[in-house]
């Protein structure tokens, strides 16, 4: 396991050993102050990567740095997520011992903190402890970015073996990535297991979160710091695949999915009956529906979720499983709609793969998809029929032999963000512009 990084405390000690070294930085050559310098806790080397432009125009990628504590993120099972004025955050992790949060901002993409060294700060990280992931995609309120940690990945008990997850934040304005659960009830926000998939009720400084294995959903007291369970459906099974995406409406209510018929590693198979169909939680009851008419293919739950939310509290929600299915909900103060609005090609798995990059601009006009072999389609909102725009492990040699994971709702300008990895080395942060590529790749003659 990685050793122990340095803590938020002590900071003025480490200034002042800073102070000292710098000053023999002059007498010394290039290479052996950025050594030094990379030594000096709290000093301003700060793991980071700057952008490498692809092949083609239009692709750009950063390698996601090993953090202090010597973790280095081979995965990222976070993907990418927007934050206000530009910035894009990212989690990487060895799915072994720790995790940790990046930040892409005016080209540069730095570490901001891990698990392991937040809790250790805080005196609560556990001997034996991991934090295998955040699967939660990172969730942006108030100056605050929020994550969770996943510590048991299967569908089965394995999870009452492991200490239950933790919440952590990065706090912007302090440059601060800070322990949540420190102060509740054990240190953690739950006996066991971890969070899949987490929303932001702005309106109401709350954060949802899915539990896995078992679907339970949790909710985060932004103000007062308190996880509540709140409970599940009537799955009629103790384990289940929990939807990677949830969604609000216009009223504070929660809308969720779960089931994945395809694979017995995701529990199928699992009855139409079930978990066909979009299920809610409604905060002003403290109960749990069902909206039976709003089908789901083939018992897919939603896996990535793109909302936009009018003046006048209009909302409207794009949503996408992991093979491609696109599916609309739209909520006014007088109705709520729900229209699945086709699919890019494909019924399963086969033959593109996983399609967990999902991300539609303001103009809500397309929706781009790219799936884990790296083919990269647009669905057009308006016509609801998909084209293929090319192969982005031909495309891109850097890409070849990555996996295409996560990256919903993060965007900046014209381009859209996810994450990319082999599980050998470090993975990536990748941005797309679009417009850009399909010209690139035209001038090329096709993709």
């Amino acid at each position: 396991m990685a050793s122990g990084g340095a803590s938020g405390g002590g900071r003025g000690a480490a200034g002042r050993v800073a102070s000292a070294l710098r000053v023999g930085l002059v007498r010394l050559g290039l290479a052996a102050a950025i050594v030094l310098a990379a030594l000096i806790p709290g000093d301003a080397a700060v793991p980071s990567s700057k952008a490498v432009a692809g092949r083609l125009d239009g692709i750009w990628y950063w390698t996601m740095p090993t953090t202090p504590n010597g973790l280095v993120p081979s995965e990222s099972w976070s993907g990418a997520a927007s934050a206000p004025g530009g910035d894009v955050y990212v989690a990487g992790m060895d799915h072994t011992t720790n995790s940790a949060l990046y930040r892409l901002r005016r080209g540069v993409l730095s570490y901001v903190g891990d698990a392991r060294s937040a809790s250790e700060a805080e005196g609560n990280w556990q001997g034996d402890e991991i934090a295998e992931k955040f699967h939660t995609r990172p969730a942006w309120q108030d100056g605050r970015v929020y994550v969770a940690t996943l510590n048991s990945s299967t569908l089965d008990g394995a999870y009452l073996g492991r200490r239950g997850f933790h919440w952590y934040a990065y706090d912007v304005a302090a440059s601060r990535f800070v322990d949540l659960s420190a102060g509740q009830p054990g240190g953690a926000a739950a006996p066991h297991g971890g969070l899949v998939s987490q929303v932001v009720d702005r309106a109401n400084n709350l954060i949802y979160g899915a539990l896995a294995p078992t679907g339970d959903l949790y909710r985060y007291d932004i103000a007062t710091g308190e996880s509540t369970l709140l409970g599940r459906p009537d799955y009629r099974r103790p384990y289940v695949y929990p939807g990677r995406a949830m969604w609000m409406g216009r009223d504070g209510r929660l809308y969720f999915t779960a089931g994945n018929d395809e694979l017995e590693y995701y529990g199928a198979p699992y009855d139409p009956a079930i978990f066909n169909h979009v299920y809610s939680y409604d905060p002003a009851t403290g109960s749990f529906g069902e909206k039976t008419t709003w089908l789901l293919h083939d018992q897919r739950a939603i896996d990535a979720a793109q909302c936009f939310t009018a003046a006048n509290g209009d909302v409207d929600c794009y949503l996408g499983d992991n093979v491609g299915h696109v599916y609309r909900f739209r909520e006014t103060a007088t109705s709520r709609t729900w229209i699945h609005l086709g699919d890019i090609g494909q019924q399963a798995r086969e033959p593109f793969g996983y399609a967990w990059v999902f991300h539609v601009f303001r103009d809500r006009k397309t929706v781009y998809v790219v799936t884990e072999k790296g083919k990269f389609f647009e669905f057009n909102l308006v016509t609801r029929a998909a084209a293929f725009i090319g192969d982005l492990k031909a495309l891109e040699p850097s890409l070849a032999g990555k996996i295409f994971i996560y990256g919903h709702d993060a965007r900046a300008g014209k381009r859209f963000y996810f994450s990319a990895f082999s599980r050998s080395g470090n993975a990536l942060l990748v941005a797309i512009d679009p417009e850009r590529l399909k010209a690139a790749i035209a001038a090329e003659g096709g993709g």
